[in-house]
């Protein structure tokens, strides 16, 4: 379950492909929903929100999409323990009514397999399904807010920091430049941001960068949990990198040794050439970070001891000054 679609699959020896076929369109078609489950799922959910809402990185992630989708299905993380405990069965079968169905289905199925054997176990499982609804979303625009938010944890040692704004979504020519751009930025172990707060200064243990795809829109990334009192310092780094990248080109070789881990990583998980990586050059990863990366333009969410933060304010002031 994501936050915008519903997955239903497994794994089995090649000659059991459509023996998994019909088990799994049996459980999509034919959900039994058993009432006197709910109850126990119920309370599962209710610790596991508990639990989460101890997190400082689930608090980030609340609040920091909150700020950027606002009202739209997406700025919600998190149901409350009433919602929870507000649902009945019959609720759950109404939400099914609604939303599954043909239309809004489509089966893949990647392997080693017999073909024919495959679809017509398909073909064969799903044929009957009724159409259900077609496939609607809600219209969706995150905001470029510059906003700066704190969520109190007394005593905490470590801040947790979500720093990011919108980003070029999959459909733009240049989302394979924005990708080559992140894991230059923040999204790779040899990153300039995880080099510097990470290695060289030590504030931190694992900065990561990512772009985060949903459907119609996009968000860049950067995620840390950074020692209290070096938080305004390692935020002046990651503005510093930012800067750095938007007004020179990154060394040839640099630059290459993230297009040679990022055609690794391709050719692991789709067995192809990267070929498309290599034609991002040193000029177009800067112009990708000047018209893509403007750090007055993010959001930052902060969760730690707010008293040691206040005082290292100047410090998140001066970071969106940074040349």
């Amino acid at each position: 379950m994501g936050p915008d679609q519903t997955v239903i699959s497994g794994s089995v020896l090649s000659e059991f492909a459509p023996d998994l076929i019909r088990i799994l369109s049996d459980v999509l078609i034919n959900p039994a929903f058993p009432a006197s489950e709910i109850e126990r799922l119920k309370n599962d959910l209710k610790r596991q929100l508990s639990v989460q809402k101890t997190q400082p990185q689930s608090l980030a992630l609340e609040k920091f999409n909150s700020i950027l989708y606002k009202d739209h299905p997406y700025g919600r993380v998190f149901p409350t323990q009433e919602m929870l405990s507000a649902y009945t069965i019959d609720m759950v079968k109404g939400f099914y009514d609604r939303n599954f169905g043909a239309r809004r289905t489509v089966v893949y199925v990647v392997g080693k397999f017999d073909q024919a054997a495959v679809e017509k176990a398909i073909n064969d499982s799903f044929s009957a399904w009724k159409e259900g609804p077609e496939v609607s979303y809600p219209p969706v625009t995150a905001t470029k807010s510059g906003e700066i938010a704190t969520i109190d944890r007394p005593g905490a040692p470590q801040t947790t920091i979500m720093l990011g704004l919108p980003t070029l979504t999959p459909k733009s020519p240049d989302y394979v430049a924005l990708q080559v751009t992140n894991s230059l930025l923040g999204g790779s172990f040899a990153s300039r941001i995880t080099t510097n707060i990470r290695e060289d200064k030590g504030y931190t243990y694992s900065p990561h960068s990512s772009i985060q795809d949903r459907k119609n829109t996009s968000l860049w990334v950067e995620e840390a949990d950074v020692t209290t009192e070096h938080t305004g310092a390692s935020l002046q780094e990651i503005a510093k990198e930012v800067k750095r990248l938007q007004n020179e080109a990154p060394a040839k070789q640099e630059l290459e040794g993230i297009q040679n881990y990022m055609a690794g990583i391709f050719v692991l998980q789709n067995s192809t050439p990267g070929g498309i990586i290599y034609a991002i050059t040193p000029e177009k990863v800067t112009q990708i970070t000047k018209d893509n990366f403007k750090y007055e333009d993010m959001t930052l969410v902060m969760v730690g001891d707010k008293k040691l933060l206040e005082k290292q304010r100047k410090q998140f002031e001066e970071s969106r000054k940074v040349k």
